[in-house]
């Protein structure tokens, strides 16, 4: 199944229509986890994520929140919607960390679609690793050098 290596994330305009989908799926589910800031549900193998901390006004609003740019794809029940640099990137299996809310979810993410073949640019990856050192996390350069080498192998693309 082309699907099955894929997630499901469901953002809402209003309360109303989440707590709606939230008791379809709870009553259909094989299993649920409830997060922080989402219910990740477990349909016929499938996971089905609806986010509940975030409400979106419209759909330009949804696909500026995400973080890296190969994820910037809604669909509304009635089109589809991406933005300008997802088919290329998404032919060339080259990603970009757009920002960092929680570096945490993003380095997450961006291994996930490492682990679909995406790689980074160079440019993109020196980007990434600037943006996580605002966070003072690790300092990439003086204190880790192994790891930001670990890093530039694994998202590198040639």
């Amino acid at each position: 199944d082309a699907l099955s290596n894929f997630d499901f994330d469901f953002f809402f305009k209003n309360q109303e229509s989440y707590d709606k989908w939230y008791h379809v799926l709870a009553s259909t589910s094989e299993d649920y986890i409830d997060m922080e800031h989402s219910v990740m549900f477990k349909i016929d193998g499938y996971e089905i994520n609806l986010i509940k901390a975030f409400l979106y006004e419209d759909v330009e609003q949804l696909l500026n929140s995400f973080d890296i740019s190969v994820s910037r794809i809604a669909f509304d029940g009635h089109k589809v919607y991406m933005h300008n640099t997802v088919v290329g990137h998404i032919n060339d299996l080259i990603m970009q960390v757009l920002y960092i809310s929680n570096p945490l979810s993003t380095y997450k993410r961006v291994m996930k679609y490492v682990g679909k073949g995406f790689k980074m640019r160079e440019s993109d990856i020196a980007n990434f690793i600037h943006k996580l050192n605002t966070f003072n996390l690790i300092d990439f350069k003086h204190k880790n050098d192994e790891y930001a080498d670990f890093l530039e192998k694994q998202l590198w693309r040639d």
